[in-house]
């Protein structure tokens, strides 16, 4: 190593902590552009696409409109979500429960967004208000 490689430190690595470097800008990298899902479900046009998707476990039946504020059981309010989206429908679900229960939301309006013919949602816009109060909850779930 020469005098000025000594004085500003040795800007030479090993095998390894090239590799380490690179897996590490490359994980950082996804973070910041943002990963492609796991899952794209823009293939999924027909309702025997859908079957065979549910029938692997790759999507579970949801409501739309949540049953637990009044949403109907029947096929015009059922969706089809990869299983990893339901946590985060309940919850949005849970936070419209507790807002009616205040009595600051009695309105509910259900958007599913699709890309294409797919059947799937990739996301699904939930809109609470009061019809005489100020209060309003929007919130969209990504489901894919």
């Amino acid at each position: 190593m020469g005098e000025r490689d000594r004085a500003r430190g040795s800007r030479q690595s090993s095998a390894p902590d090239r590799a380490l470097r690179a897996l590490a800008i490359a994980l950082a990298a996804s973070l910041v552009i943002g990963a492609k899902p796991a899952s794209d479900f823009a293939g999924a046009t027909t309702r025997k696409a859908v079957a065979a998707l549910a029938s692997r476990g790759q999507l579970v039946k949801i409501y739309l409109f949540p049953r637990e504020v009044g949403g109907p059981d029947n096929v015009y309010n059922v969706a089809w979500v990869p299983p990893d989206a339901v946590p985060r429908l309940q919850a949005v679900t849970d936070e419209v429960v507790a807002l009616y229960h205040q009595g600051k939301v009695n309105q509910l309006d259900v958007l599913p967004g699709y890309i294409g013919n797919s059947r799937i949602p990739c996301r699904i816009r939930y809109i609470a208000t009061h019809k005489t109060g100020p209060h309003k909850l929007d919130r969209v779930v990504k489901i894919w």
